[in-house]
């Protein structure tokens, strides 16, 4: 009987939603097509049914809300946007029914012109249904309220905040005959996130009178009192967005592309000539995404379309001018040469022609390693180096590796190869470029770094869901932790695990140590963490920040290439020399530059650590540990830089040998926004 009762009334439940559902109303309009100038034209909707599910989440609220799907419409067809709303629910509802949105929309674009299409969803509660005596207004027609840059800076509004709640006063007509935006500080004190201060904002004269206009187009049934319309407030989210039509050129400002998103390399036409150019003129807009994308001229119409593929997964540093965002037309020339497509320059706005590979892609001397023979690991390695005019390789630095244990090959083959200079205006000069390679087994496919697990689905139901992603972040570059050398030497063995906040561009902004056996294991895995890249994970169909896990076991098998280097430090004896006995000084081959511990931001301006380590007979940088540093976290972020250091070859006599050496890490901050530090050369007193 019981169990009968407890279905029966899962029943009812059931029925009960699927009533309260039926009974709210989500209908969409037409889609609107806003051209430069701000001209909008309201379009026909497309033959195809766009069908609108309210949320079941937000059919308990008595509220009024709405979504959006949005496109950019230009010569290269229509590209739609993630779906946006007031709530993250409407907003999933609006990007669930876009499938169609746009298909059949009747526009057709000539030029580099382009224009902004939007179409919305209405959302109306129980309330506002029916044709009964009583009820709520009910929105009927809305529009986005679209603010310049300037307009956007005087009014405090923030381009990642795309909604904001005001209180709207409807006449007994339905017309929109007040409006106030509501402030949207967070209250201190308050359990749960969505608790904020409501107070109305008090906005420049200016800017309310542009919001009114606005707003004052918006459509509502009106309230019903005992059958008789009546004026009535309404609480409602409204979309205030910078105008996407608004458009500086690069000579107003200057998009800047971040260095982890500088490893985009080109995608190569399937059917081409061998050597070409294509220049692409776009839009970077108010998020640093490329929009727009137009081939203004290209040797070969397969070389345009691939530097099309490329831009779109090009992403800029958000754009200012006077503290305020902005959108920015630019134009880029793609350089093409079929061999040497593994060469890209590093600043991908410089328009100078890339080095080339001597012989081809054949003249790449970079082999799999010895060591690695054997083993199923799968690598796809991004090294920087400058090739002076010359065309010598200089400094060659890892910037993105997704298994350590082949960085040393990359670097050695880069240095083996030859190559002719860059150009530019047709003069030999000294750039720096990316270069790529990817190692694998010969018998299939391999696998990712073993040291490192990384979380699976059920991890993330301990964290908040604003903290939480709906697909993981995929490791595109991780770095090896050094291990502690004081447990290294004691034979000790253990793990750790460091909770990562990874924000929407995939870098880390702080790492914080979950577990560990010994707190120096999760140091040092915390420091190598900073310096992990990912694809970006998702939150509502968005690259969103969330938190994101990793575990290392740190074992001493896996530290066997220093198994006799580690017995001579313990027996205080072995063939080691001292720096002045070298046939010349040491000199740094590659430097990587640390990275200012996050948990120092904002504490310490500036700071240093000596770092004592070996040099091997190849120049390989052996064994490091801080012996003295102004924060513990300075010494952990230089001898994880340290580590990845390449020296010329020590020699005496002519013979290799092992050098003892200590060198300064001094950390500098270079502004208010930057992170990274200077470094020095290894002291003349080394030991």
């Amino acid at each position: 009987m019981r169990i009968c009762f407890r279905l029966a009334w899962l029943v009812f439940g059931a029925a009960l939603t699927i009533l309260r559902l039926a009974a709210q109303d989500a209908t969409s309009c037409a889609p609107v097509l806003r051209k430069i100038g701000g001209e909008s034209i309201e379009l026909s909707s497309p033959a195809q049914a766009w069908k609108v599910r309210y949320p079941k989440e937000r059919a308990s609220e008595n509220e009024i809300g709405c979504g959006f799907v949005v496109a950019y419409v230009w010569a290269g067809g229509i590209e739609k946007d993630y779906g946006r709303g007031g709530e993250r629910a409407y907003a999933q509802a609006a990007e669930d029914a876009s499938e169609h949105a746009f298909e059949s929309t009747p526009v057709k674009w000539t030029g580099n012109e382009f224009g902004y299409v939007w179409r919305a969803v209405l959302f109306n509660p129980l309330s506002a249904m029916g044709k009964g005596p009583e009820a709520t207004p009910r929105l009927l027609g809305v529009e986005p309220v679209f603010l310049s840059s300037r307009l956007m800076k005087t009014g405090g509004f923030v381009v990642s905040r795309l909604f904001r709640m005001g209180k709207l006063r409807i006449a007994v007509d339905g017309s929109v005959v007040a409006v106030t935006i509501l402030g949207d500080k967070r209250l201190l004190d308050t359990a749960g996130h969505h608790k904020r201060d409501r107070q109305p904002m008090e906005l420049v004269a200016e800017v309310q009178s542009e919001i009114e206009r606005v707003i004052k187009r918006w459509r509502f049934a009106p309230a019903r009192k005992d059958g008789v319309p009546v004026e009535a407030e309404v609480l409602i989210k409204i979309p205030i967005w910078l105008d996407p039509l608004e458009v500086l050129s690069s000579d107003q400002a200057l998009p800047r592309i971040p260095p982890g998103d500088r490893l985009k390399f080109k995608k190569w036409p399937v059917k081409a000539q061998r050597q070409g150019s294509a220049r692409v003129e776009f839009v970077v807009d108010c998020e640093g995404r490329v929009r727009v994308p137009v081939v203004v001229e290209a040797s070969d119409p397969g070389f345009g379309q691939a530097a099309i593929e490329t831009i779109k997964f090009w992403r800029f540093e958000v754009v200012e001018r006077d503290g305020a965002p902005c959108n920015v037309r630019m134009q880029h020339t793609f350089h093409y040469d079929r061999d040497d497509g593994y060469l890209q320059l590093v600043d991908l706005l410089d328009n100078a022609e890339p080095p080339k590979i001597l012989g081809g892609r054949a003249g790449l001397k970079i082999e799999f390693p010895k060591k690695m023979e054997g083993e199923n690991y799968n690598a796809n390695i991004i090294a920087e180096v400058e090739i002076d005019d010359q065309g010598r390789p200089q400094n060659p630095v890892i910037v993105q590796s997704t298994h350590p244990l082949f960085n040393d090959a990359m670097i050695d083959g880069i240095m083996k190869t030859e190559f002719a200079p860059g150009k530019r205006g047709g003069v030999p000069v000294s750039v720096r470029c990316l270069i790529y390679a990817g190692f694998g087994p010969w018998n299939g496919p391999g696998e990712e770094l073993a040291e490192v697990q990384k979380p699976n689905e059920k991890d993330q139901k301990h964290i908040p869901s604003n903290l939480r992603f709906e697909r993981m972040p995929e490791t595109i570059s991780v770095i090896q932790p050094v291990y502690p050398y004081s447990l290294l030497l004691e034979g000790i063995t253990g793990e750790a695990t460091v909770v990562m906040m990874v924000n929407a561009k995939g870098g880390v902004d702080q790492s914080y140590v979950a577990s560990c056996s010994r707190q120096e294991f999760g140091q040092a895995l915390a420091t190598a963490a900073e310096g992990y890249l990912f694809k970006p994970g998702l939150r509502d169909g968005r690259p969103a920040s969330g938190l994101f896990s990793i575990t290392c076991r740190f074992e001493l098998p896996a530290m066997q290439d220093d198994g006799y280097l580690v017995k001579w430090e313990r027996e205080k004896k072995g063939d080691i020399v001292s720096a002045v006995l070298l046939d010349k000084p040491l000199a740094v081959m590659s430097r990587y530059e640390p990275i200012f511990p996050r948990n120092l931001l904002g504490k310490h301006k500036e700071g240093q650590a000596m770092i004592e380590f070996l040099v091997d007979e190849q120049g390989k940088v052996r064994l490091p540990r801080s012996v003295s540093a102004t924060e513990p976290s300075f010494g952990y972020a230089a001898t994880q830089a340290v580590a990845l250091w390449r020296f010329t070859p020590p020699t005496v006599k002519g013979k290799g040998v092992i050098v003892r050496v200590k060198a300064p890490v001094l950390f500098q901050r270079e502004g208010s926004g930057s992170e990274k530090v200077s470094s020095a050369s290894p002291s003349s007193g080394s030991q």
